[in-house]
């Protein structure tokens, strides 16, 4: 078993050992969300679990990551396109 969260509520990682708060994983599952990251997915905790999703599927808000609709998301594409392009850091 694997576990996903942050020990300083800012930094979020994969662990060996359990901690208060952290979401317990497969070590399956855990490669899988390895995989999808190095396929361009992010990794974030969604739900009481854990999830890789594309950059514009998603954004933080409120100390929480909340699913966009698919305008949202057409347009948060949109945004990190041009700022891609531009050299800037999102």
């Amino acid at each position: 078993m694997k576990y996903y969260g942050t020990k300083n509520n800012k930094d979020y990682g994969f662990y060996e050992e359990q901690f208060e708060n952290a979401i317990e994983i497969t070590d399956k599952y855990w490669s899988d969300l390895l995989d999808a990251q190095c396929d361009g997915k992010i990794i974030i905790p969604y739900e009481n679990s854990v999830i890789a999703v594309y950059e514009n599927e998603y954004s933080f808000i409120d100390n929480k990551w909340v699913k966009l609709s698919e305008e949202e998301a057409q347009a948060k594409q949109l945004t990190l396109n041009l700022l891609s392009s531009s050299g800037k850091s999102v």
